[in-house]
């Protein structure tokens, strides 16, 4: 009997914490976010996004390049090439060279995707052109965190028609963008 009598008092006491809306005062302290903590996870989220393209601008985890202009030119070998400029920012935490920033881009030509490669620009071109040469060297080198450099990337092409360029994107949704650089012969 004693043993029911405290079972019973025991199941009281249960159903009565359990049942306890009184939320007034728990004990626990709650704190307003911290401001850092939500920046910080405000980042984390975008940086998980990348890359994405969004204006005129590619962003990656270490990298935001900035399509600046584009122009058609002709290869030392005399072949059609696409130069594309650029602004490009390192914002990782290593330095690195801004070349590699091409395999983030896929153009096609004809509805066919040109092979990753670089055009070969000749000497003379460079020469009439310093800004080419500048521009190369400036892409060869580790590029500091923090640091903006303007640089070209140059696609060679199969014929003289329209290219268009895609991007390696993480956010797939029904408007990603594509750009249409036209060759109009002059």
């Amino acid at each position: 009997m004693v043993k029911t009598i405290y079972f019973q008092l025991l199941l009281v006491l249960l159903l009565v914490g359990c049942t306890n809306n009184n939320t007034a005062d728990t004990g626990v302290d709650t704190l307003p976010p911290s401001e850092t903590i939500s920046k910080f996870t405000a980042e984390i989220k975008e940086t998980n996004e990348r890359p994405y393209f969004k204006g005129d601008t590619y962003y990656t985890i270490n990298e935001e390049v900035t399509l600046m202009s584009h122009e058609f030119i002709t290869d030392s070998e005399g072949k059609p090439t696409l130069v594309l400029w650029v602004n490009y920012t390192n914002i990782g935490d290593d330095a690195f060279a801004p070349i590699g920033v091409r395999g983030h881009f896929n153009f096609f030509q004809n509805g066919e995707e040109i092979e990753e490669g670089f055009a070969s620009i000749s000497e003379e071109f460079s020469e009439e052109n310093p800004h080419y040469e500048e521009a190369y060297g400036v892409a060869i080198r580790p590029i500091a965190p923090g640091e903006k450099a303007k640089i070209y990337i140059a696609i060679p092409l199969g014929e003289k028609s329209d290219v268009r360029l895609e991007f390696d994107e993480k956010i797939i949704n029904d408007d990603n963008e594509s750009i249409l650089f036209s060759f109009n012969e002059e």
